[in-house]
Formats: structure tokens, C-alpha cells, sequence
């Protein structure tokens, strides 16, 4: 469904746009007679009115010479929901990636939901679009962590690549557990704006159970720039849920920790019987051992004299995950934020779910 009359112009008639990658989407059957299906929304941020186009990068393909399809007009504080985003432009079910391609960076929101519908309703998990050549982008070189991962009966996890440039890239892969036991590596070529995913991923370094572990990523190709992310997919239901790579903060100073604010947690009953929980990650993605403390943050009253829990301790290159950790740092039911302060702070990858 649409929330406003969009403008469309002729195709190309002289557009000239950036990018904003959307590193996945699908219009596909999954298991158990389930469909695969992506939303996209777009939000015009600004007074002036916003052109866009999509090009379509189907997945495990050199995707050089995709066009742009036609060119949408969206007015100034308006936005748009596309359905089944994929099959609506293609008229067929596929997989891969999407670039929507605006005239205006600094105007554009796009987010998306990829979900899986089942008889018991969908479960699905929230992609976001990427600037081209903003920090989430991966460049030559660097060294990206994903972490907060799980290989077992419960969870799998899925690893995502899309290569965002015009040049074949090779990407490398590293896993590990978390107290940082290197399973082996594995790499992979991505032809011009291709992507691809390897489900349990894990498995091309072991078949042991992974309780909780982190990959790094990184490319030795030059002029490389790429996305990687995970999908840690619960087995039992499916519901898939996104993990990009940690964006570590500034080094703190004078023994002060640095705050790393996790907005909600819970550990409190819903409806139909079921249960809120929070599981959190943290990893230390330095060599040397990093200290942490939690502040916990009650909802709907004033925290400033809640106090830090005791000093935790986390070795270099490691990794700690915790299970319903509003009930394990305050024993009872309760709703609120996080504060995860580290020191030091350039250190420090949080991720809950």
C-alpha cells in the first residue's frame, strides 16, 4: 500500500542518484510451507521533494549491468511502504540485494522487514538501508567483528556478504568461540555488486556445538567495499534476528567507564502465556582485558542514583553472553534500560535480543 500519490517520470531521463544498499531481501518459499517476503519503507526526511529508483541485484550474480527501473518522485515529509518489495518489482519470487538509489543522501530513511509467514503469524527481522560510502561499509583492509553468535540446536546463524563496488573481491572469514579459540577460516569471491549468504555458517569451520561465539570479516582486495551481517535464526520458530558488525566508541580516560546504552530490556510476561526475556553480548574485540559493569534502569522513573553493579572482567579477544540478564543482574521481573559501562571504551561490542 502506498501513503501518498507518488510522480513517476520516464526511466533514466538524466537521473543522477547514490545508493543506499539494502543488503538483503527475498520473495521466497522457506521451510515447512512458509514464504519469505520483504517490506521496504522510505522516509523523506527533508522540505524538498525526493526522486528514487530501485536496481535489482539478484543474488550470486555479477550485477554490472542491472539498470535502474523507473524513477518515483516522493514529496518532502511523506513516506512509502512497499509490499513483498521483491516480487513487486521483479514479478517473481528471488533473492539478493537492492539498491535504492536517491538524489538526495542526506533527505532518504529506507529501512526494511524481511519475514518469514507461517501459520502462527510472522517472524522477521528489521534490515536497514546503508549509505554508500558511510562507516557501515567495509573498506580494504579493515577488520570487522560480528559477534553474539550461536551454532546448536536452539539457533543457527546465516552470514550475509554483498559487495557494494565494481571490482571481484575476496572476503575472508575467521570463527571463533568466545573465549577466543580460532575455529579455522573459509573466504569467498563476490563478482560486482553481488551478494551472497552462507547458512550455518559455523559448519565450514566445525561441527561441534557453538554456545556462543564471533567471526571476523575482513578484505585484502584493494579497493574494497562491502556489508556483512548475520541472521541468528531461532530453530524452532524461525524468527530471524539481525546482527551487524560492532561499531567500537571513543577510548575513555581517568578510569572512568565509558556508557554503552542498551534503550529496552525486559524479563516479564506477555500475553498468551508466553514470557520477555533479554539476552545480552558483549565482546572485547582489543587484546588486552577490558572491564565492564552493569547499571540497570527501571522504566518510567528517575534513575540518576541507580548504582553500578560489581566490576567484570573480560580477556582480550573474547566474548560473554548473558541469559535474561535483568532477571541474573537483579533477581525479579522488570522492565527498563541498560547501562553497560566499559572502560576501555574503544574496546567494547554490546548486542542484545
Amino acid at each position: 500500500t502506498y501513503s501518498v500519490q507518488l510522480v513517476i517520470d520516464d526511466a533514466g531521463g538524466g537521473f543522477s542518484c547514490d545508493p543506499i544498499w539494502v543488503a538483503a531481501a527475498a520473495s521466497a518459499g522457506g521451510l515447512n510451507e512458509t514464504q519469505w517476503a520483504t517490506d521496504l519503507g522510505i522516509n523523506n526526511l527533508g522540505s524538498a521533494a525526493l526522486r528514487y529508483a530501485f536496481q535489482i541485484l539478484p543474488r550470486g550474480a555479477n550485477n554490472t549491468g542491472e539498470e535502474l527501473g523507473v524513477v518515483f518522485t516522493l514529496e518532502s515529509n511523506t513516506s512509502v511502504v512497499y509490499t513483498n518489495i521483491w516480487s513487486e518489482l521483479t514479478g517473481d519470487e528471488g533473492a539478493g540485494a537492492i539498491n535504492v538509489c536517491v538524489d538526495n543522501l542526506g533527505q532518504a530513511g529506507v529501512t526494511t522487514r524481511t519475514f518469514n509467514t507461517g501459520n502462527s503469524g510472522t517472524f522477521g527481522q528489521t534490515i536497514v538501508g546503508m549509505r554508500d560510502g558511510g562507516s557501515e561499509l567495509i573498506g580494504s583492509g579493515e577488520r570487522a567483528r560480528i559477534g553474539f553468535l550461536f551454532e546448536n540446536d536452539e539457533f543457527r546463524t546465516n552470514i550475509g556478504f554483498m559487495n557494494a563496488g565494481t571490482n571481484t573481491i575476496s572476503i575472508d572469514v575467521e570463527f571463533f568461540t568466545n573465549d577466543g579459540t580460532s575455529l579455522g577460516s573459509d573466504s569467498i569471491n563476490l563478482a560486482p555488486l553481488s551478494n551472497r549468504q552462507w547458512n550455518q555458517a559455523f559448519r565450514r569451520a566445525t561441527t561441534d556445538d557453538v554456545a556462543a561465539g564471533y567471526v571476523d570479516v575482513w578484505s585484502d582486495t584493494s579497493g574494497a567495499s562491502f556489508l556483512s551481517y548475520a541472521s541468528m535464526v531461532d530453530n524452532a520458530t524461525g524468527d530471524p534476528t539481525t546482527i551487524w558488525p560492532f561499531e567500537p566508541g571513543e577510548a575513555s580516560s581517568g578510569g572512568d567507564c565509558r556508557p554503552i546504552w542498551i534503550a529496552a530490556a525486559a524479563s516479564a510476561g506477555g500475553l498468551n502465556d508466553t514470557q520477555w526475556a533479554t539476552d545480552l553480548g558483549i565482546n572485547n574485540l582489543g587484546p588486552d582485558p577490558m572491564n565492564f559493569r552493569f547499571q540497570m534502569l527501571p522504566r518510567g522513573q528517575d534513575n540518576s542514583d541507580s548504582e553500578m553493579s560489581d566490576t567484570f572482567t573480560l580477556g582480550g579477544d573474547m566474548g560473554v553472553a548473558y541469559t535474561d540478564v535483568w532477571s541474573e543482574m537483579t533477581g525479579a521481573e522488570g522492565a527498563g534500560s541498560l547501562n553497560v559501562c566499559v572502560d576501555p571504551g574503544a574496546l567494547a561490542g554490546v548486542t542484545s535480543r
